[in-house]
C-alpha cells in the first residue's frame, strides 16, 4: 500500500538497552513505520538471522515468537507498515561478492515471509557498506521476489552522506529506482 506523505518512523529494539522495553504492540498507533532492529549476522558471510532476543523477551514476560508474529499482523491491520532493519552500529554483515550477496538475499527473504515484515531498512556503518554493487543486487533480488510494494529505507549516518563518491551514498544512488524513503 502506499506509505503517507509524511512519516513518523522509529525503530524498535529487539534487545535491551536502558530504553523501556515494549512489546511491539506497544508502539504507538501514530508510528506510521515501526523498523525492527536488527536483524543479526551470522558466521556465514551475507547470511542474516533474526529472532527475538531472549533477554527482552524475560524482561517482557515471555513475550513468544508467536505473539510477536500477531504484533506485526495487527500493527499491519491498523495501517502501521513493519519492517526489518539490517546493520546497526554494532552490525557486521558484510556483502562484499556475489556469495554473500546471494547469502543476504536468500537469508532476508527467508525472514521476511516467516515474520511477515513488509520491507527492510539498510543501516550499515563503517566497512559494511563497502560492497555497494553487490548490496545493491542483493536489494534488488529480494525487492523483485516480493513485487512493487516492497519497502526499501535506508538510515544513512550525515557522514556517509557528504560526497556521491563514498560508499553509503553510491548505493543509495545505485537503488533510487526501488528505494522507498
Amino acid at each position: 500500500s502506499k506509505l503517507p506523505e509524511h512519516m513518523v518512523t522509529g525503530y524498535w529494539h529487539n534487545f535491551l538497552n536502558g530504553s523501556t522495553a515494549l512489546k511491539l504492540s506497544d508502539v504507538p498507533s501514530y508510528y506510521d513505520m515501526i523498523c525492527v532492529a536488527f536483524a543479526n549476522s551470522s558466521t556465514t558471510a551475507g547470511k542474516v538471522t533474526f529472532e527475538l532476543d531472549k533477554d527482552l523477551s524475560t524482561a517482557l514476560g515471555g513475550y513468544t515468537k508467536a505473539q510477536f508474529i500477531q504484533d506485526i499482523k495487527d500493527a499491519k491491520a491498523k495501517g502501521q507498515h513493519v519492517i526489518i532493519s539490517v546493520g546497526g552500529a554494532e552490525g557486521t554483515t558484510y556483502i562484499t561478492n556475489e556469495e554473500s550477496a546471494n547469502q543476504f538475499a536468500t537469508s532476508l527473504i527467508s525472514i521476511i515471509e516467516e515474520y511477515g515484515f513488509e520491507g527492510v531498512d539498510i543501516d550499515f556503518e563503517g566497512s559494511a557498506v563497502s560492497g555497494t554493487d553487490y548490496i545493491a543486487e542483493a536489494l534488488r533480488t529480494v525487492h523483485n521476489h516480493f513485487g512493487e510494494d516492497f519497502i526499501i529505507t535506508m538510515a544513512p549516518e550525515t557522514y556517509y552522506m557528504q560526497s556521491p563518491t563514498s560508499n553509503y551514498f553510491k548505493l543509495a544512488l545505485d537503488i533510487k529506482d526501488i528505494l522507498t524513503v
